[in-house]
């Protein structure tokens, strides 16, 4: 009994937090917005309107309906222009060589060709869907067969782009706000684990963990990177107050931030590798310069996950005052390359942290 309690707690602990995640939300929002587009778009292409191959309606919907509005309309505008290449390719294709393998291979590799530009790579393989299903349907040489084609995919493509602006469209702002911060915690707890096991003697498993960790924080940059943009892409062709659009037209020093963090992720990685190699060598770490080091990261690593940019530059100004004691003790003993590495190491990370603290925004 005692063992299942806790276990609830934490359970439900992770529940609450979901329930008041943004970025949660925002998916959660995204999923039920992109099933409502296509069960529109569906109703209408096959009760309403009696088409008979009306899933390209629902198809079209989920396919068009993106993060943002203004996404979602640049996403409509390259279907249509990929779905009406696809028909005209399909029925050329009927004309000249009849339904068969032939025609296959060339629509298909001519329809591919048509996503390889950059303008319509993103919708690469729309062209190709669409005229094989109008091919090998038989609709490719039947001119009102191809207009519903058309109309169907029109049906999901209106109803997506409907359902993107008028329910709730999105402004990622503080869904990419709370993603910075988990990013900014992960890094500050990795800093005060590695000051622990520094203290403790850590071995190369730990300290191989340590590096692992960074790289799975760097999966985690590249997403804030992507959130960011699609942030400052919400505010555009988006419906919202004026307030929440002023809101998300600060983001673009955001990006900023993050590239802040993705510096911080990669110095802690080097201190990580650092350590990791000069562990080995147990002459090069003197006790007092080692104490003195493992407290500043730890206080640097709570400083980052409290979101302290006071405490973060109390940090950084005794990293300058440790510097100066190491150059006046240089003459009688010369320091370890290995003191300087791990300070600038320390001082880069405290630097772009203490920025990201000092960002602010108005959620």
């Amino acid at each position: 009994m005692t063992t299942v309690q806790p276990a609830v707690r934490r359970a439900g602990g992770r529940l609450r937090d979901r329930l008041v995640d943004p970025v949660w939300w925002v998916d959660v929002v995204h999923l039920l917005k992109t099933a409502l587009a296509a069960v529109l778009a569906w109703v209408a292409a096959h009760h309403v309107l009696g088409l008979d191959q009306s899933f390209l309606a629902p198809w079209s919907a989920i396919l068009v309906v993106h993060a943002t509005v203004f996404r979602t309309a640049w996403r409509a505008v390259q279907q249509v222009a990929m779905t009406v290449m696809g028909v005209l390719l399909a029925f050329l294709a009927a004309a000249a060589l009849g339904v068969g393998t032939t025609s296959l291979a060339v629509v298909t590799v001519a329809a591919l060709a048509l996503g390889v530009p950059r303008l319509f790579r993103a919708v690469s393989t729309t062209a190709a869907a669409t005229a094989v299903v109008v091919l090998l349907t038989g609709a490719a040489d039947d001119q009102a067969a191809l207009v519903e084609r058309l109309v169907d995919t029109a049906l999901g493509i209106g109803f997506g782009f409907a359902v993107t602006l008028l329910v709730w469209p999105p402004l990622r702002d503080r869904a990419m706000v709370r993603r910075v911060a988990g990013l900014r915690s992960a890094l500050g707890e990795l800093m005060v684990d590695m000051a622990r096991g520094i203290t403790d003697g850590a071995g190369d498993e730990q300290t191989e963990d340590w590096v692992e960790r960074t790289r799975l924080l760097d999966d985690d940059v590249e997403v804030a990177e992507a959130m960011a943009r699609q942030a400052s892409e919400s505010g555009r062709m988006n419906p919202r107050s004026l307030r929440a659009r002023r809101r998300v037209a600060g983001l673009a020093s955001w990006s900023a931030v993050v590239d802040r963090v993705e510096q911080a992720v990669a110095d802690c990685r080097s201190m990580a590798r650092t350590v990791q190699r000069d562990l080995s060598t147990p002459s090069q770490w003197d006790t007092t310069f080692t104490r003195r080091w493992t407290t500043l990261l730890s206080s640097a690593g709570a400083a980052v996950v409290d979101d302290d940019a006071g405490r973060l530059g109390d940090v950084r100004a005794r990293l300058d005052e440790l510097v100066r004691e190491l150059y006046e003790q240089s003459d009688s003993t010369p320091p370890q390359p290995l003191y300087g590495a791990l300070i600038l190491n320390l001082r880069n990370i405290v630097g772009s942290m203490e920025d990201v603290a000092l960002a602010r925004f108005d959620t």
